[in-house]
């Protein structure tokens, strides 16, 4: 027997159960077959998801360049009120003055050093009789070292008896006669400047870092004091770092050596829909001019914040808050 007529007795084999079999199905083998539609056309197909997700996957970069124009849109309305600000400062020139307590504790150290030392060779440093002799033996009359009791520097030197005394005349008038005592003598702390409150000067609080404040009065009542600043130039791709010393060039002249700290800004204050970044930097040599209805101050922290909280920017504490983190003592 070959294979198509086996295959064709199978055929007829499969008519015959067909014809045979009743006309109306089984309630049973409706209700599966129904729920076999029910259940296939609920759930999609594969290829019916893959479809949709295509489709919605083709959507997408529309709604993607919807959101990133607006968000251009809005960056570049924003990016037009940028502004950057410098911070210029002049370092101090001078060691500050030490506190009470520096003081305690250096003067404390010293006897110590001087309790627990070996006796000093005077006659291995010094020649007999010399003006250098003199004014070490001087020293100790008046500078007991150690932790003997001793007055006050301003008494012992009245309680010294009449040797000590002509001693000390005698090498007050070596030192006058010698022609390099000039060299050793040190400028006063505080200068004409101090004197006169002179805020234009660099010159003053020599112990302490300044920092400069523009006012221009060409703005009239509304214009008050604040580091220098200037809005950044979009059109010419201006950085913040170039925007900075123009902000004190174009005010108080090109004689001025600024020294830009870093590239980058080192706070940022957010007002209204105005973004300051705030940079730092050093003056290193000139002085500024006033011109252009510019008035400028050079002051320290204490006085930037009295001037600030009073009538600052934006009238308001939140600035300072923001600004003295960023100032040195």
């Amino acid at each position: 027997m070959s294979f198509n007529s086996a295959r064709s007795s199978l055929r007829k084999a499969a008519r015959s159960s067909l014809i045979s079999s009743p006309s109306h199905p089984s309630p049973s083998s409706s209700c599966s077959s129904s729920s076999f539609l029910s259940s296939s056309s609920s759930a999609p197909s594969s290829s019916t998801r893959i479809f949709q997700t295509n489709k919605s996957s083709a959507r997408q970069p529309t709604s993607l360049r919807r959101s990133s124009s607006s968000s251009t849109s809005s960056s570049s309305s924003s990016s037009n009120n940028l502004i950057s600000s410098l911070i210029l400062s002049r370092p101090p020139t001078i060691l500050r003055e030490p506190t009470a307590f520096e003081k305690a504790y250096f003067d404390y150290n010293r006897k110590i050093a001087q309790t627990l030392q070996q006796p000093f060779p005077k006659d291995f440093y010094f020649k007999k009789g010399s003006s250098a002799e003199k004014d070490f033996e001087l020293d100790l009359k008046t500078n007991q070292p150690g932790f003997s009791k001793a007055s006050p520097s301003s008494e012992k030197d009245a309680s010294l008896t009449g040797s000590d005394q002509d001693l000390a005349t005698s090498t007050s008038e070596a030192s006058e006669n010698d022609a390099e005592a000039g060299l050793y003598q040190t400028l006063p702390r505080t200068t004409k400047a101090d004197e006169v409150n002179d805020t234009r000067s660099l010159e003053r609080k020599l112990d302490r870092t300044l920092y400069l404040l523009v006012k221009n009065n060409a703005g009239g009542k509304d214009s008050e004091w604040d580091f220098p600043k200037r809005k950044l130039d979009l059109q010419a791709k201006e950085s913040l770092h170039q925007a900075a010393p123009k902000a004190v060039k174009e005010s108080l002249g090109k004689d001025m050596d600024i020294w830009m700290i870093t590239n980058s800004p080192v706070g940022h204050f957010n007002q209204r829909d105005q973004k300051t970044y705030f940079m730092r930097a050093h003056i290193i040599a000139g002085q500024p001019k006033q011109a252009n209805g510019t008035d400028y101050k050079w002051l320290t922290k204490e006085e930037v914040r009295e001037v600030f909280t009073q009538a600052g920017p934006a009238k308001s504490s939140d600035y300072w808050q923001e600004v003295a983190d960023l100032l040195d003592e």
